[in-house]
Order: C-alpha cells, then sequence, then structure tokens
C-alpha cells in the first residue's frame, strides 16, 4: 500500500501507538520492527502521541518529522475543579470513607501491565488504612482481563474492592463520585511511552522536597522507600513530562533546574495556609513544644542539648512532641516534665487538639543540610495559627516568613538557648511575635489567597498544555 501511494505522488504518514519497536532482542516482535524498518523508506512523516514515543520512532526514521498528537481532552473551568474537590472532601470528612477508583486496559498478550500494575503498588493503597477512614477500592476494566490468574492477584489486596466490566458511561459516573483515582504505571519500556489519556485532563506534579535526593537522616525506612529504583525512576519521569511541576518553594525549583528536570515549573508565592484559631493569651510561658514525625528525629537532636539547659534552668517550663517522634533518652531524667502526644491522621481533627495543647513557644529546628534548604514554612503555619511564638533555624524557609517580628531566627545552641530564654522571661517578647504572625497570616497566608494561587495554578497548566 505505502508503494502504491508514494507511486501516486501521495503524502504517506504513519500512527503509531504502542512501544513495540524498542525491545531490540525480544523476538515476539522481530516481525513488526521489521515492518517498519521496512516501511521507513516510503513514509514522509509519523505521528505518535508522547514525546518518548517519539525518541523510539525516530530510531527507525531519523529524517522524517514526526509530530506528537497530545490526548484531546474537554475544555475545563478551574473554579468547577475546586467546588468538585471541596465537595468531595466534604463528603470525605463527614463519611469517613474514602473512593477509590482504578479503571484501563487489564492485561496485555505481550507485557504485565493494567492488574498488574495495581498490584505491583498495592503497599500504597494499604498505608491509607488505619488512620480513622475506611478505604474502598472501585476496579473498572476489558472482560478479557478477568481471568482466574488475574483474579486470584486481586484476592490479595489489602482493601475491600469490587469489579465492574469497563464501559465509558461507568467510568464517567465512578469518576463523578471516586475521591481519587489510584493508577501507578510500571516503568518499563511499554509503559513509558504510553499518554495519560486517563488522566482526563492535564497534569500537574506537585513536589515539595527533593525526591530525588531522600538523605538516610531520614530513618532507614524512608530512605529505602524513596531511593528504590523503580520509584526514583518515576520521579524523575514526572518531573520531565508533566505538563507542569509545582514546586513548593523557590529552593525546590532551583533545585530542580539543577538537576536539569525539562517539564515546566513553577512555585507559588505561599505553600500552605492558615486562619487564626487560638489568639494570643497572656500567661507566664510554661510549656515549649515540637510537632513532628519520627522522621525528624535529627533536627531534634539538633536543638536537643539548648532545650536541656533551659529544663534546667526553668523547673516550671515543661517539653512536649506532638506527632509520633519516641522520646530522646537524654529528657528522661526530667520526668512527668516530658509529654507526647500521639499522631492524628485526620487534618482537621489534628488541628483542633494542637490547638488545645496550649503550648506557648513551638520550635522548628532544621539541620543545615541540603534536604531541608527545600522544606516550607508549614510548620510556623500551624504554630501561629494556634496562638504559638516561633523559633526556628535561620538560613531556611523560615527566614522569610519569621521576618517583620513574626517568630525568632537561630543558628547555633547558644542562640536556641537564649532564644527561648527569652520567650520564657519576657511574655511581651512572645505577645508581639504572636500577634506580628497572626496579622501575616490573615493577610498573606489565608485559604482563600492559597486557593486563588492553586486555580492558577490550574491556569498556568492549561496554557503550557494549549501551546
Amino acid at each position: 500500500m505505502s508503494h502504491y501511494l508514494k507511486q501516486c505522488h501521495k503524502v504517506v504518514g504513519v500512527d503509531l501507538f504502542d512501544n513495540y519497536f524498542s525491545q531490540h532482542t525480544d523476538s515476539r516482535f522481530s516481525r513488526l520492527r521489521y515492518w517498519l524498518s521496512s516501511l521507513a523508506p516510503q513514509v514522509d512523516f509519523a505521528m505518535c502521541s508522547t514525546d518518548n514515543m517519539k525518541s523510539v520512532v525516530k530510531q527507525y526514521l531519523p529524517t522524517q518529522p514526526i509530530h506528537v498528537m497530545n490526548d484531546p481532552y474537554s475544555i475545563y473551568e478551574p473554579e468547577l475543579i475546586a467546588d468538585a474537590l471541596d465537595e468531595k472532601l466534604r463528603r470525605v470528612t463527614q463519611t469517613k470513607h474514602i473512593d477509590i477508583l482504578w479503571f484501563g486496559i487489564g492485561d496485555n498478550p505481550y507485557f504485565a501491565v493494567g492488574i498488574s500494575d495495581l498490584m505491583g503498588y498495592a503497599s500504597s493503597l494499604h498505608d491509607l488504612k488505619g488512620h480513622g477512614f475506611e478505604v474502598s477500592l472501585q476496579i473498572l476494566t476489558n472482560r478479557r482481563a478477568l481471568i482466574p490468574a488475574n483474579l486470584g492477584l486481586l484476592r490479595q489486596l489489602p482493601i475491600e474492592y469490587e469489579i465492574e466490566e469497563w464501559s465509558e458511561e461507568r467510568e464517567e459516573e465512578y469518576l463523578k463520585d471516586a475521591f481519587l483515582c489510584f493508577l501507578p504505571v510500571n516503568s518499563q519500556s511499554f509503559s513509558v511511552v504510553k499518554s495519560l489519556n486517563r488522566a482526563i485532563a492535564c497534569l500537574t506534579f506537585h513536589i515539595d522536597d527533593d525526591l530525588l535526593h531522600v538523605p538516610i537522616s531520614l530513618g532507614a525506612g524512608k530512605f529505602n522507600i524513596h531511593n528504590s529504583a523503580s520509584r526514583r525512576k518515576t520521579v524523575r519521569y514526572l518531573l520531565d513530562n508533566s505538563d507542569l511541576v509545582y514546586c513548593s518553594t523557590k529552593n525546590i525549583e532551583n533545585r530542580m533546574a539543577q538537576l536539569n528536570t525539562t517539564a515546566n515549573r513553577t512555585t507559588g508565592d505561599i505553600y500552605c495556609s492558615g486562619e487564626v484559631i487560638n489568639n494570643y493569651e497572656s500567661k507566664p510561658t510554661t510549656l515549649i513544644g515540637y510537632m513532628a514525625s519520627a522522621d525528624h528525629a535529627h533536627n531534634l537532636r539538633l536543638i536537643l542539648p539548648a532545650l536541656i539547659r533551659i529544663l534546667d534552668k526553668h523547673p516550671k517550663v515543661n517539653f512536649e512532641l506532638f506527632g509520633s517522634m519516641p522520646q530522646p533518652e537524654q529528657l528522661q531524667r526530667f520526668g512527668s516534665r516530658i509529654s507526647i502526644a500521639p499522631p492524628i491522621a485526620d487534618y482537621t481533627h489534628f488541628l483542633k487538639e494542637f490547638a488545645s495543647r496550649k503550648w506557648d513557644v513551638g520550635l522548628c529546628p532544621l539541620v543545615p543540610i541540603p534536604f531541608n534548604k527545600m522544606k516550607a514554612e508549614t510548620k510556623w503555619v500551624e504554630y501561629s495559627s494556634c496562638g504559638i511564638a516561633v523559633i526556628a533555624s535561620k538560613n531556611t524557609a523560615y527566614d522569610r516568613c519569621c521576618a517583620d517580628g513574626c517568630g525568632l531566627l537561630v543558628e547555633t545552641e547558644d542562640d536556641w538557648y537564649d532564644a527561648m530564654d527569652t520567650l520564657i522571661v519576657n511574655t511581651e517578647k512572645k505577645s508581639e511575635i504572636v500577634e506580628n504572625a497572626q496579622r501575616k497570616i490573615t493577610e498573606k497566608y489565608s485559604i482563600d489567597s492559597l486557593r486563588d494561587q492553586v486555580l492558577s495554578i490550574f491556569s498556568i497548566a492549561k496554557t503550557k498544555l494549549e501551546a
């Protein structure tokens, strides 16, 4: 056919959707590789759906133009998306039930994809359990995939699930109801060239840490998870192929540039929002606290010497840990003056409980390592919202939010000691910090401000995609 069309002086093109051509040592695809190689002299151009597929096709058509045709999508309104997300979040908060959807072709005659991908990442579904929410999964897939072997695999899912045969109508119905879609894909050659047609709209990847360089200081568990070859490859793929990467801080955005990631990047003015929960109460300083998970133990160790000196000097001052952080052995001698509040998964419940602790001073230590330079000012927002005066590590994300008298910035052990001592003996200084910080939260860190920022990110992503 291609020879005939060329003889008729017609323009000949080839549309290539799936990658059965880069597996050069796989004899199953020899005939397809031979077909494309033989077709190449007659082809004037090619079309495919992704840049990764373009790289594959380029091996066979090195001189012809190759056009990447993005999947079509419907025009959407960011405001409607935000309203839908608000409604779904409200429903999940009230019902304590998370509906998850997985949909797609469940099998392939040559590659372990679809249901195999779902099972390969099933541990992530397990991680959603045990936090006060019921979790269920709806599976929509093709009838051919529902063979005994795949059904046997699905029985190993760690959460409750239901299976239905896919149809466009059922997909649309479940997308409207589901709180999240779980669409894991492995990094084999067949999968990495696939389009994002299941994403419905353009993909925006949000990153709030340098996930390509997670240090061992966070603990062996997190280090091993984040540094697995498959996870790093997936993160890198998203950083290179998303329509837009939404970075939590300017430092993260600059770091992504240093790593030569190729996707468009942007950063908002703020990372998180807050609102005043506790107004400042003028009272003696009796409770200092640190809120963090266990993987921040190295940050707590940074301030322990100064904290111990403070507890020795001020016997009426107590210290509390909020979260999964275990109590350091060095603090055991203070007995009942040290308390631990357990972690709370539900964020609304967490804020209510955290505010009820009535801390006077909140600590934000960050060890001066490259990973911590990427951190955002979340603790400052949460502390200040609850009427807590902040002491934070200098030369970090806290520099900006603590400016203008909204917190104390420190660096050395003596700095930490002096700052805590000041806020214990000088309640007027403590009052001034909280009032300044809460004014800044109201003016610059409001929920409306963050909502408008996220909607603008959606608009930027849409513009990048259309371009």
